[in-house]
């Protein structure tokens, strides 16, 4: 298999992360009616695409997306024993603001973003931002995890 579904929130509505910044509904509206599909990347390395979103919604909680980690790329083969193994779990993403209010106590109220791309990250400034769980490990034997990394 080297297409590994992958599935989470990338954003939450309505929390500050952690440089105070807070997403709110419909603010990705306008960029998601423009893109259908998004590259998903490693630590936000536009040289290090690792497979892509597919699905990318809003819904009440917030930027849900599904997608497949492309096992055909090397810097998917890369990250997949610690994603694996639940150590490479927070969802990142990369956006260019387009509307915003500053937010009190710092920060701002995203208002209207175009989205570019979601990667996976170990730590995620919104800590909320997080894969639904760890993929089955159902890659070929050579790209699975050694078991003392579990």
């Amino acid at each position: 298999m080297s297409l590994i579904p992958l599935s989470g929130y990338a954003s939450v509505f309505d929390v500050p992360d952690l440089s105070g910044d807070v997403t709110v509904k419909g603010c990705f509206e306008d960029s998601l009616g423009e893109r259908a599909v998004l590259p998903m990347l490693h630590n936000h390395d536009l040289s290090r695409q690792i497979g892509r979103w597919s699905e990318i919604y809003e819904d009440a909680y917030g930027l849900y997306v599904e997608g497949v980690l492309d096992l055909t790329y090397a810097s998917a083969q890369e990250v997949w024993p610690a994603l694996a193994a639940g150590r490479l779990s927070g969802l990142s993403i990369g956006f260019e603001t387009r509307d915003s209010q500053p937010r009190p106590g710092g920060g701002r109220i995203l208002q209207r973003v175009d989205l570019y791309e979601v990667s996976l990250v170990a730590l995620a400034l919104l800590p909320q931002a997080r894969l639904d769980a760890p993929p089955d490990a159902g890659a070929p034997s050579h790209l699975q995890p050694h078991p003392a990394a579990l």
